[in-house]
């Protein structure tokens, strides 16, 4: 027990040496030991505590008005906070890093706003005007769907009376598996759960295609509020 005591004390002293170090470098950084993967403890602006499960280098650096830039991230990394009801809900790696309000060397971190935005599923029911189909749709055709927004948004495939629905979580992507045919493609977003938006409708002929939701009006793909 005494050797363990005195391991702990080295390690905080070397620790607290360390922040002074990188403080005075304007910059900070969490660093494996020996390959291991490390453990960070997030705390977003709703007090909301979340685990991120690290196996890379992370850097980043302060300006003068103390706002981080973060400089090396691990893209691999997964995080995870307790609901509710005390089960794990993950969230997107992306979701993290685009929330980033400030670094810490102690292993740990803030976060913007409230995560459990970001967590929060769709409404069990659809809209009342959401298209119905009769069978579902299945191939060999890939139908991706990208989604950069922090809300998460449910997909409907439309062709020939048949469809495929599918729920694509923020800063996140899906696929589904399609035949050839002209498709009619609609979203309902977690953020207006009543609306119903529909996308440019477009033809696979034995070719994949790739959908982005796109954040502004006018941006690469047509998408609109249709009721």
């Amino acid at each position: 027990m005494r050797m363990k005591q005195i391991g702990f004390v080295v390690a905080v002293v070397i620790g607290v040496l360390g922040v002074c170090n990188q403080a005075l470098a304007f910059g900070g950084y969490w660093k494996p030991m020996e390959g291991r993967a490390y453990t960070v403890k997030f705390k977003d602006e709703a007090k909301n505590v979340v685990l991120g499960e690290f196996k890379k280098t992370v850097r980043w650096e302060w300006d003068n008005d103390g706002a981080v830039t973060v400089t090396e991230w691990d893209d691999e990394a997964t995080f995870t906070f307790k609901d509710e009801a005390g089960k794990d809900q993950k969230i997107p790696n992306a979701t993290i890093k685009a929330r980033i309000k400030d670094l810490q060397p102690g292993m740990t971190g803030a976060l913007k706003g409230d995560i459990k935005d970001t967590a929060k599923p769709l409404l069990d029911t659809k809209p009342t005007n959401w298209p119905k189909y009769s069978g579902e749709l299945t191939g060999r055709l890939e139908v991706r769907v990208k989604n950069p927004n922090d809300f998460k948004v449910r997909v409907g495939l439309r062709s020939g009376g048949n469809g495929k629905d599918f729920t694509v979580a923020a800063n996140d992507r899906e696929s589904v598996r399609v035949p050839n045919g002209r498709y009619e493609i609609y979203f309902q977003y977690s953020t207006d759960p009543n609306g119903l938006y529909q996308g440019d409708s477009f033809t696979l002929n034995d070719n994949g295609v790739e959908i982005q939701i796109v954040k502004v009006v006018n941006g690469n793909y047509g998408i609109r509020k249709v009721k």
